[in-house]
C-alpha cells in the first residue's frame, strides 16, 4: 500500500469590475482588506 499524496489547496481567484463612480481610494482600501484576510502569519 503506497501512502496518499497530500492534496494542495485550492487557490481562489478574485475579478474585479469597476464602474464609474468607483475611486481609486476605495478600490485601495478593499484591496487592503483582501491582503489582511489573506495573510496566514496571523
Amino acid at each position: 500500500m503506497t501512502p496518499a499524496r497530500a492534496i494542495p489547496p485550492a487557490r481562489q481567484r478574485v475579478a474585479f469590475l469597476l464602474a464609474g463612480p468607483f475611486t481609486l481610494p476605495a478600490f485601495a482600501n478593499f484591496l487592503d482588506v483582501l491582503r489582511l484576510a489573506a495573510d496566514d502569519a496571523d
